[in-house]
């Protein structure tokens, strides 16, 4: 059990959950793509605008994540 502890404090803190998550959030964003593209295409802007912001606001929550991972 020392063996480990030691070798953890060795290598730090993974970052394969924040990473994991990161992409969990930009996949999310990507899922908005399509309604976002057929409301383009339908000419309900309403629609499409809010399909745009929940992109932008996935996306930036992603980058932040990805800000902690990297610092």
């Amino acid at each position: 059990m020392a063996v480990g502890n030691s070798l953890g404090k060795l290598l730090g803190k993974s970052p394969l959950k924040p990473l994991q998550e990161h992409m969990r959030m930009a996949a999310a964003a990507v899922h908005h793509l399509g309604p976002l593209v057929e409301a383009a295409r339908a000419d309900d802007w309403k629609q499409a605008a809010s399909q745009h912001k929940q992109v932008l606001k996935l996306a930036a929550d992603a980058d932040k994540l990805k800000r902690l991972v990297i610092a």
